[in-house]
């Protein structure tokens, strides 16, 4: 079991449940990392999120888990976004189906298969997940799918990282592709049907070890969601990208101090663009 206080960027600090579960024999039940992620491709970043695109869903899942070798297959609890309507125009009783209407009546099968040789690592993944909802006078189902490639090269003091995602209906586990956390996966047009979104992404990172207590790191990262409907809007039809630059000291295997520069840039469904630039400090001890 493990747990924290992060409070989702407001002020009701509350603890948060990450992991509780157990396993046997290659058998994994309860809560954790889901199968559709891997750390295969994350660079350090003192960020708390990281680079965009550099993992499959990133978070932690409630699931049931078989694990043989480098294989596990597992039953996950399903993440769904619809994307809301945002037509000024439509009387407000008459918005299209969005999000406060999406149901899940089963879980998402993720597969993924995990491995190295020699200074080379890597893992595969894919996820199939149901699309629906439903107002009760009516409703409508897809299937949303999606899968990414990621590697590692270890030479010498430099590793290099690298991978790609791709995503149709399945933007929720496409890394930072949203405004916070992850892309919409369908939209509901005007006929009621269900219209999948979607959806890439992708990341390259550098690390250099200077020496046992010095290390570098680059990394850039990008995700893209695609609008579909332009009356439509919430996560869909957004671009965004992240860079970082940082320096980390580590003096001993509990402290960490580093230093970082981040340079952030995306655009909305509207076509505006925007980017902020960020240095940050950090001290870390690990108790």
């Amino acid at each position: 079991m493990e747990g924290d206080f992060w409070s989702y960027n407001d002020d009701n600090t509350r603890f948060r449940l990450r992991h509780a579960y157990g396993s046997w024999n290659g058998i994994l039940a309860g809560q954790t990392w889901s199968n559709y992620t891997t750390f295969v491709a994350a660079t350090p970043t003192l960020d708390f999120l990281g680079t965009a695109g550099s993992n499959g869903y990133g978070s932690r899942l409630a699931q049931l888990r078989y694990t043989m070798g480098g294989f596990s297959i597992a039953a996950e609890d399903p993440q769904a976004q619809l994307a809301e309507n945002i037509d000024g125009s439509v009387p407000e009783d008459d918005l299209l189906p969005d999000n406060d209407d999406a149901v899940s009546s089963m879980p998402a099968l993720s597969l993924r298969y995990e491995d190295s040789m020699g200074d080379f690592s890597y893992s595969i993944a894919g996820i199939a997940r149901q699309l629906k909802y439903d107002t009760g006078s009516e409703k409508d189902t897809e299937m949303g799918y999606g899968a990414f490639a990621a590697g590692a090269y270890h030479a010498g003091p430099v590793t290099l990282r690298a991978i790609v995602n791709a995503s149709e209906g399945a933007n929720s586990y496409l890394y930072l592709s949203g405004d916070y956390f992850n892309g919409a996966d369908a939209y509901v047009d005007t006929n009621g049907k269900l219209q999948t979104l979607s959806g890439d992404g992708g990341a390259l990172g550098l690390s250099y070890q200077i020496s046992p207590q010095y290390s570098l790191n680059a990394s850039h990262g990008y995700t893209d969601v695609e609008l579909g409907d332009p009356t439509v809007g919430g996560n869909a039809g957004r671009k965004n990208k992240n860079t970082f630059l940082n320096l980390m000291w580590t003096p001993n295997e509990r402290l960490m101090y580093g230093i970082e520069y981040g340079y952030f840039e995306t655009e909305l469904a509207d076509g505006r663009e925007e980017d902020a630039s960020r240095v940050m400090v950090a001290a870390q001890y690990s108790f």
